[in-house]
């Protein structure tokens, strides 16, 4: 009875660490995936931050000239006699 117990305890202590280790692992693959998550939002952010700084180099200009009277854009009549 006493062996029985034993190999009981024994086959208890196997499926704990099993268990222990299939955790470990649970944990540091949300750890990877939280990285790897975290390191696409940078890119992305990034990515973002281009686009705006490229949009802005072309509307900035363009909101300038049309700013200005259309006549002298034109090089025509400046208003001065």
């Amino acid at each position: 009875m006493a062996e029985m117990d034993e190999r009981f305890q024994q086959i208890l202590s196997w499926q704990q660490m099993d268990q222990n280790k299939a955790i470990s692992q649970i944990l540091q693959e949300s750890a990877m995936q939280k990285a790897a998550f975290e390191a696409l939002q940078v890119k992305k952010d990034l990515m973002h931050r281009q686009i705006r700084n490229q949009v802005s180099g072309v509307v900035d200009p363009l909101l300038g000239l049309s700013r200005q009277p259309s006549e002298t854009r034109r090089g025509g009549w400046t208003g001065c006699s």
